[in-house]
């Protein structure tokens, strides 16, 4: 019996250091702003309760650093919904993700919450009331119609068009 409860406490122990030194690590990487790699660690320090809170946030930092905005949104979501205590920074981070991906209701929604923290954010308003200007625009029709000319384009990128010697030449 003594046995297998010191094995036991072993393996708590490890695990316990194990997530410990998953934090360190991802936070080494993002304080040097090499987000792509702290997220690997952050992924597994998070499955652990005891830092889940600051790998959530860290998380989506980190995916809203890399512009991944649709991973950025997953864990901006379970940082605020799961019961956690967010950073005011929070709720503004998560609604220009939202916003980024096109989820103007919600968004506003997490502007508002972040300036009943903040009232004084000029830059929160300034988002607040471009959700009035989005609508406009939505409701404006196209004043350009951009078209895929398969001919000239092709599957790279092709810039800079200019008309030389009365031909179009470009880089492709």
């Amino acid at each position: 019996m003594k046995n297998i409860f010191f094995r036991l406490t072993i393996a708590l122990l490890l695990f316990h250091f194990s997530a410990f030194a998953q934090m360190k690590k991802a936070d080494n990487y993002f304080n040097n702003s090499d987000y792509a790699k702290a997220i690997p660690f952050y992924l597994k320090a998070e499955k652990s309760k005891k830092n889940n809170q600051k790998a959530l946030e860290r998380l989506a930092d980190c995916y809203r650093l890399t512009n991944d905005y649709q991973k950025a949104e997953t864990y901006y979501s379970q940082l605020i919904t799961a019961g956690n205590v967010p950073q005011a920074i929070d709720y503004f981070n998560y609604a220009i993700i939202l916003k980024s991906n096109g989820e103007y209701v919600k968004s506003k929604q997490e502007i508002i919450a972040y300036l009943k923290l903040n009232p004084n954010d000029k830059n929160a308003q300034i988002q607040l009331a471009s959700f009035d200007k989005i609508a406009e625009w939505q409701n404006e029709p196209a004043m350009y119609s951009i078209k895929n000319i398969s001919s000239i384009n092709s599957s790279v990128s092709e810039f800079s068009p200019i008309i030389y010697k009365n031909e179009m030449v470009f880089v492709s």
